[in-house]
């Protein structure tokens, strides 16, 4: 995901909308008004009897579509807060949206649940919706109203129903994984959702080269990049489940005062050769301000603006805490390194992806020659 632009809180979630938002919403739209007389005929409505313009129409099912994946994604984030998980935020993508989770929740059964409540929770708005289309009375000619219901109802089955398939990392992937987790462990149970994944991600191509369907085509895309990023991440995580942040901690690094300029914050970055460093507020972390943060603002302004004002509030690290954290922390945050603070809240350094990076790489290289020497000795023996 790119930049995103925060519109507000739910529940006390973030919601924002990515860019490809953005992108997507005036051609779901266009796209929605080609099809305007299929979408009528398929709800029951006479198309001439529905009022206004049908590329207003398109942009209104478009933004229908986003509401309903936006609830869809509520109920998986109410659940696992429940859980336990601190949710992030709530992005809302060029296709579909996804819940910014700090992990999943750690039992099978609580991930299962928590994906299933996706889609039952589409599929109740379908019913609701459909409901309330039956009980509008028949000799009343509310046709845009019944054209409304209909296909809104219409488009939260759909999601419904297609996010029950079990192509990972969609959620009836998510329900595989979890049922396979007993089985064969997290690690193993991931490559095999990940293969179906995939799997579905290609027919789906398919079925959407044959009937020249550009949306499923790119959903396909979706899944199948998701599927391999899913099973990366789980990789990684297992490689570094051993490490903890002390290992990698950078002690005793220079660290900015919030009071000083975006000018001077500058400058102590390019003595200490780095691309963040903490911030710190009467000797207290108060967050991290990275060379990106500086080069939004432009050279004339930054000898008036305070560091405090453009930093990241973060949370900082232990050094106890497992790497992976550290790293879910840096690509939530946006931030290429991350503060480590004693249990007392007293800064001890800091911690960066590209060491982070290193240590994966240098895992993946032990975990192979290992697997390399065990597979020799069985083929001598």
């Amino acid at each position: 995901m790119g930049s995103a632009i925060r519109l507000g809180r739910i529940a006390g979630i973030p919601v924002q909308i990515d860019f490809s938002f953005l992108l997507a919403l005036p051609l779901l739209a266009y796209l929605f008004a080609q099809q305007f007389v299929a979408a009528a005929r398929l709800v029951g409505i006479p198309q001439e009897s529905i009022g206004g313009d049908r590329y207003l129409w398109g942009l209104a099912v478009a933004l229908a579509l986003f509401a309903s994946v936006l609830l869809h994604e509520l109920a998986h984030s109410l659940y696992a807060r429940r859980k336990g998980t601190r949710v992030t935020a709530i992005t809302l993508l060029m296709i579909g949206g996804v819940s910014q989770m700090e992990d999943s929740p750690r039992r099978p059964r609580d991930e299962a649940v928590m994906a299933l409540l996706g889609p039952v929770t589409s599929l109740a708005i379908a019913a609701v919706l459909r409901a309330v289309l039956y009980a509008v009375p028949r000799d009343v000619e509310l046709w845009e109203v019944r054209f409304a219901l209909g296909f809104t109802s219409y488009l939260n089955l759909t999601i419904g129903v297609f996010n029950l398939l079990p192509a990972f990392p969609m959620d009836g992937g998510r329900v595989l994984r979890a049922l396979l987790v007993k089985r064969f462990g997290l690690l193993r149970a991931t490559r095999t959702a990940s293969r179906v994944g995939k799997a579905f991600a290609l027919i789906l191509a398919a079925l959407g080269a044959v009937s020249g369907n550009l949306i499923l085509i790119l959903v396909a895309w979706f899944v199948y990049v998701g599927a391999q990023q899913e099973r990366a991440q789980m990789e990684a995580k297992e490689a570094l489940d051993s490490i903890r942040v002390a290992d990698l901690l950078q002690p005793d690094g220079p660290a900015i005062d919030a009071r000083s300029t975006l000018a001077d914050a500058a400058e102590q970055l390019l003595r200490a050769r780095r691309l963040a460093l903490p911030v710190l507020a009467d000797g207290s972390f108060a967050g991290m301000l990275s060379a990106d943060d500086i080069g939004r603002v432009g050279p004339a302004e930054r000898a008036r603006s305070l560091s405090a004002d453009s930093l990241h509030r973060v949370r900082p690290l232990r050094p106890d805490s497992p790497v992976w954290e550290a790293l879910q922390a840096m690509s939530l945050a946006g931030v290429p390194e991350m503060a480590v603070v004693s249990p007392e809240g007293a800064l001890l350094g800091t911690i960066s992806r590209a060491d982070i990076e290193r240590a994966l790489r240098l895992a993946e290289l032990q975990r192979s020659t290992t697997e390399g020497r065990a597979s020799l000795r069985r083929r001598m023996v």
